[in-house]
Order: C-alpha cells, then structure tokens, then sequence
C-alpha cells in the first residue's frame, strides 16, 4: 500500500500502511444504504471492540480511512477481527436498532432480490485471511447448508451471528516472502498431476504428523512428485471453505473436495500446519516455494461459478428440490457475504410469480451447488480479475483450473444462460488478456484450463469453444479411451474414434472451435479424475457408465491400467492424471466422494514407502508394479517432443527424411486407406521424431493398440534406411514382472506376436 491513501485507485480489501500507520478498508455494494464495519477482540467473541461507518463513492466503492493511533484501536493491535453488517431496501437503517433486534425490518427479500440483514455479520470477500469455518448443518446431500443461525426467515432473522460467524482478518505484520521463481514451461510439455492438498500426505508416515494433510506436507513431497516425472501439481480448491467440521466423526455436513468458496482471496487455513495469524499465507507461500525449487508449476482448482453460500432453504432433503420452486422457500437464504452485501449485485437471479406479480427470489443454478455469480456484473468481473491476480502475483499461482467455465461466460444477468466466448468486455477475455496468459514466445504469464460445461438450462456445454490461450477437459477424450478399454463388444468402436484422441481431439478443437488458432495442446486429456473413479476403480467396478470388472481378473484389470496409462502419455495434449493413480488407489468402489475425507478419498503410501525403506529391494507388489510402468511412461513423454506438438499432425514429410509427421498403420504393416477407419480393432501410430530430436539419435516412435480379445500377427511399419526398431514398452500380462518398460529396448524384426488388448510401444534407432 502507498505511502499517500488514494481510497479511488485501491481496489477493495483491507488494508495497512506500516509507515503512515494508516488503515483502509473498502468494499463494493451497488445497492446498499448503509454500512458499518465492526472491529472484534477475538475470533469466537461478540464483544465489539469498535466500529466504523463506511461511505460511499461514484463507483459503489464503500470506505473507512483512519489511522491505527486515533482509531481507538489497542495500541499494541498485530491483528484485525472484522466484519460488515449491511442495511438496504428491504431492512432499512433504524438509529434504535441493536443485534438481534427488528428495528429498520421490511421484508427478508423484495421483489428486487435484496436480502439486506444487519443481525448477519459478512465475511469481507476481500479477505487475505478468515478466521475460522461457519458450522455446516448435518445435512446428508450438501455439506454447505449451514446452521439455521445464518438464514433469514421467521425463525432466524433476528438472531446476531456476530459470536460465532467467521470474522476476516487483517493482519498488521505481514513480510514479504518469496514463492521462488515460477518455471517458464509452455504447458504442452507440461504432465499435470490432480490431487488433494490434504489427500496427498494425510496417510504419509514419512511425514511428521503434526504436517500431514498441510500445505507443510505437500512441500515435502515436492521431490517425489519430480523424480516421478510430473511437471505440474494441480491442488483442488484452496479458497477458504467450510470443511472443519470434517474432523468431528460425523460425515453429514462435510465438504471434502472444497468446491464451495466463501474467501476468494483466503487459503483454507484448515489445510495449515501453522493457524496462527499470517501463518496460513506464509506456510502455503513456503509450500508454492518447494514445488519451485523442484521445477513445478503449482496449479490451483478454483469455483468462481457459485459460492459456498448455496440455494434457498429446501424444506425436504429430496435431491429434486434444487429446482422445484414449491419445496423451497424464498424467505430462507444464508447470508455470510455477498449474499448480504449485495445479492442482486453479485448472484444472477431468476424471477418467479408470488399472486402474479414478478419477483427476483430465486437463483440462476448451473452448477448445481448453488447461486450463479452475476458475470455480467463489472463488479463481479473485478472481484475474480483480482482474486486472479492476487493469486498469481501474490502467492506465486502459475496456472488455473475453472470449476464449470462455462458460468462464466454467461451473457444473461438474470433468467437465462447464454454462452459467448468472444465479448470483448465478458469475463473469458477479460482473464485471457488481462492476467495475461502465458506466452509460446516468452513463456511468461499464467495457464488457464477450463471446464467447459455445466448444468441447467441452456447451451451449457462449450467443448472446444474457449478463447484463444485456453485448455480445457476433454471428456470426449476420457470417454473414448474408457470405452475403448471397456466396452468392446458392446458398443461401437471404431478406429478413427481412438486416432482423433491419440493425435490431439482435432475434431473438437480444430473443426468446431471458436479459436483462431487451435493447438493440441488445447485439449487436457484424462481417463480418471478427482470426480468418478479411480483409474483402479474404472478397471475393476461394473457400477457406472463406462466402467467394467474385466470378468474379475485382476490381471486383466491391471492390463486396463496399464493401456491407459500407455496410451494418455502417448497421445497430443496436456496429460492429466488422479494423484494416488500410479500408486494403484482404489475408493473401495466409491464414485461420488465430496463428502468423504478419511482413508478412503487419502493417498495409499504403505507398500510404496514399504518398497523404499526396503531400498528397492525383493520382489515388488503389484502397487510397485503399476508406479514403476508410470514412471518408465512419464519419463517417456518427458524424453521426446515429437509427443508434445505444439501444431496440429498434417500427414506430410514436415522433416524432409521421407518419414509422415504421423502415419496410421493396419497389422499387416501397410497404411490405412479410407475403408478401415469405420471397422477394425487395431491401429498403429508412427510418429517423426527427426524434425524434433537434437542428435537425430532416434527416427519414428510407434504405438500399436490392439483392442481385441485375439492374439495378433504384427507386421511392423518398414524402417528408415539404416535404422532398427526397439522395444520400449509392451502392456502384456507377460511383460508385468518387469513393469512392462524394456529399459535394455530390445531390437525386433518385423514382426511381432501381441497380446490381446495390449499396447506396444517401439522406438527407432
């Protein structure tokens, strides 16, 4: 903050300068009459130590500038505990109203979508740090309803929350601390690793207990994350959410993955070892400093599509209810922040008829969690714009991944969903240019990754149709590869289907993309995520669409894993995997685990830190097994660019050595011709490696898939003058004592005998 206080060019937040001793604090709200902020003396306490009113400029931008000597403020202050409490149209400022009192009440919401509540005391949605989590009600199907305390309604409206709701925090000693230096790394040559912060370490004996599940914890996995050969963690939501009631032994009301933000600016301090004030921002900035040092980036899963807030009140725990108008009740909102700051302001809102007259008390829904932020509010556009930057710049955030993108480029503020990808001023280009995103050229900026649906009413699923700069999941390619392995026999597979996937998804980014220049990079490809099964699970449960047991054998299940694994690191794209996947974790069978923080959603390190201590000796388990092929594959892709192009295949001589940049082989050894893409269950892919390769050491890179149930006669593709095949990996059960990975590349003749729905990986030398 500047040594002179200009409240007009500070964006919102609280802040302190250390050398004038001057404080600002600062929030938006279009709509409000009235606010005060109230400064308390400890986190869990109603004893108001001062409060302040705030006013308004041109810009909606409330203000209290005062300095830290005549603020009436302790002297000795280090910490800020703090909320807001809000007055407007539908609750209006009464000089005789005190908590807990009725004084100023008109309605709990008009027609206008104002739920203005001065007995709810608001998180700041600009704080850096929060206290502490509103306690969740013990509901069964979602961990972020709250305790009646918080809603409005009959029952509830006059209670004060100031005692126990979560206060923002504004720490007055905060030093500057370094997040390393960020990798410059294009992300087409980046393997994304998706794990949970407290997942990744909670089960870790190599850890010290007092640092499992912390950011503390996953500092020090940092090394083995890079000698497995990743190159970027990506951590499910940080962003301060209800979760600590997760510990109490009771799983109603838990909120495990996090996707229910109520700090977009705030780490969850639940995920720290040290909790003392600044303690969470200097631990998470300590951990983002060892993923550095290995040479990763650090991705972060953020929600800015809904907030942890949630829907109305529903009188029945039946899942129906989210849409259904009669079960809940409009009176009945929880109001912690923006809800209570400005609701028609930051929510999208739908109207519905009460006797006939037009009303906005209900909430645009697609994300099926809660209400819809109002992207076409500028306020909202800066609220995010700065929680990105705030992050990036800040706490040293190299990437992001969008919980449902597609919410945010909604260009209807109220009743509707219409996607658009393109305005100038909507929120998708506002972050494509203004964080800005990284660079081919210079390497520099953020990378940003969509998930391009969402649900509800409308065009809401927008594969392929982000801007330029962007990637997005691909579960076109996810489903591909799952059915491939899984439903043979059962639905159609043809061989074109899985040479899309392999070369980089061009019919979804290429042919129906709004890019003006798509790349396959564009496409992150998966076959398991933190959402469904685990890569295990795919392989060996029958209970979801795609999945199947393998007849349960577990050496085929195995097989399975392998072909995925074979098959994602060897395809055009960003690969992503599940953290725990190359460790052979199974959920028990479990498909939905939002609510499930124990050993069941943990990582499972005992046989692999069994392996280790035993210094790799003996003979290894099938956990060992499946980490040492993810590793040979991992190290695989790392090794050859021809993987990871930049550009789209032509099937052209791009190198001038008379080699195709991609070539699709039959069994027998000759090229596909325009009748064998519809029918077959074998495909070969010949990649140039020589247009890439410093030394030109090796040709071509093969893969062979065969999907059938029958042994195969391989004819393998003619070499290059003066060149030979060689093993690399083959994914038959015959193969699995030595991991499948030939790291002696044993040289071949022409042909070759392969095993049922195998994959056989051969290099040219």
């Amino acid at each position: 903050m500047s040594q002179s206080v200009n409240t007009s060019k500070v964006k919102p937040g609280a802040y302190f300068d250390s050398g004038t001793q001057q404080l600002l604090f600062q929030v938006y709200s279009k709509n409000a009459q009235r606010i005060e902020l109230w400064v308390f003396d400890t986190p869990h306490s109603s004893c108001l130590v001062k409060k302040f009113t705030l006013t308004k400029n041109d810009n909606s931008i409330w203000s209290a500038s005062f300095k830290l000597s005549t603020s009436g403020l302790p002297a000795t202050t280090e910490v800020i505990y703090y909320g807001y409490r809000v007055w407007g149209a539908n609750w209006i400022f009464d000089s005789k109203w005190k908590p807990g009192c009725m004084d100023g009440f008109i309605i709990d919401c008009d027609n206008d979508g104002n739920r203005f509540n001065p007995n709810k005391l608001l998180i700041d949605p600009w704080a850096r740090e929060i206290s502490h989590d509103p306690a969740p009600r013990l509901s069964t199907i979602d961990p972020n309803e709250f305790s009646h305390q918080y809603y409005s309604g009959e029952n509830d409206r006059s209670t004060d929350t100031a005692s126990f709701a979560p206060k923002s925090m504004l720490v007055l000693s905060i030093k500057n601390q370094s997040t390393g230096i960020k990798p410059k790394r294009h992300i087409k040559d980046d393997i994304i690793y998706e794990v949970h912060v407290r997942g990744l370490t909670a089960q870790d004996s190599t850890i010290p207990k007092e640092f499992r599940g912390t950011y503390k914890g996953a500092a020090l996995k940092a090394p083995y994350l890079r000698d497995l050969g990743i190159s970027a963690v990506e951590f499910l939501p940080v962003h301060h959410f209800a979760s600590e009631q997760n510990d109490d032994g009771d799983p109603r009301g838990d909120n495990y993955w996090g996707y229910m933000t109520l700090g977009f600016f705030a780490p969850n301090r639940r995920y720290a070892a040290d909790r003392s004030p600044g303690g969470t921002v200097r631990e998470f900035k300590e951990m983002v400093y060892a993923f550095h040092e290995a040479g990763l980036k650090v991705f972060l899963d953020v929600v800015y599509n809904h907030t942890g807030e949630g829907l109305l009140y529903r009188s029945t725990e039946d899942n129906d209810s989210r849409e259904d108008d009669y079960r809940q009740d409009p009176t009945r909102a929880c109001i912690l922040s923006l809800r209570g700051l400005d609701n028609a302001s930051f929510y999208t809102l739908r109207s519905s008829y009460i006797d006939n007259e037009k009303t906005l008390q209900r909430y645009q829904d697609n994300s099926a969690c809660g209400g819809s932020l109002n992207v076409t509010n500028g306020s909202v556009k800066e609220l995010i714009l700065d929680s990105l930057q705030y992050w990036s710049n800040e706490m040293g955030i190299d990437g992001f991944r969008f919980d449902l993108a597609s919410v945010l480029g909604n260009k209807c503020g109220s009743d509707c969903f219409e996607f658009s990808s393109q305005e100038p001023d909507g929120l998708l280009q506002r972050i494509t240019h203004e964080l800005p995103l990284r660079s081919a050229t210079t390497l520099e900026g953020v990378d940003v990754i969509a998930e391009p649906w969402a649900t509800g009413s409308g065009q809401t699923y927008q594969l392929g149709n982000f801007p330029d700069g962007w990637s997005e999941w691909n579960d076109l390619y996810r489903r591909t590869l799952r059915q491939f392995e899984n439903k043979l026999h059962v639905i159609s597979t043809p061989p074109h289907r899985i040479a899309n996937a392999l070369a980089g998804s061009d019919q979804q980014f290429w042919y129906s993309s709004t890019r003006k220049e798509p790349h396959p990079y564009n496409s992150i490809n998966y076959i398991s995520s933190h959402d469904g099964y685990t890569l295990r699970d795919l392989f060996s449960c029958t209970s979801q669409d795609d999945s199947w047991d393998h007849g349960g054998n577990q050496e085929e299940q195995r097989k399975a894993i392998r072909n995925s694994i074979a098959l994602l690191l060897t395809s055009a794209g960003v690969p992503m995997f599940c953290g725990g996947d190359e460790l052979l974790k199974s959920q028990k069978g479990i498909y939905n685990a939002v609510a499930i923080d124990n050993k069941t959603t943990h990582l499972e390190w005992d046989v692999f830190n069994a392996f280790i201590a035993k210094n790799k000796k003996g003979s290894p388990a099938s956990e060992i097994c499946i980490y040492r092929f993810f590793r040979g594959m991992l190290s695989l892709r790392n090794r050859f660019t021809s993987l990871r192009p930049g550009n789209y295949f032509t099937g052209l001589d791009i190198g001038g050595k008379g080699i195709k940049d991609i070539t699709w082989y039959r069994h027998d050894g000759y090229e596909y011709t325009l009748s064998d893409w519809n029918s077959g269950t074998f495909i070969g892919m010949r990649i140039d490696n020589l247009q890439y390769a410093v030394k030109g050491d090796v040709g071509s890179l093969f893969v062979a898939y065969n999907w059938n149930d029958q042994f195969l006669d391989l004819t393998l593709p003619e070499n290059s003058k003066g060149m030979q095949w060689f093993r690399y990996a083959d994914t038959a059960n015959w193969f699995e004592c030595a991991s499948n990975i030939d790291e002696q590349l044993t040289p071949l003749d022409r042909h070759y005998g392969m095993y049922a729905r195998s994959v056989l990986i051969l290099v040219e030398k």
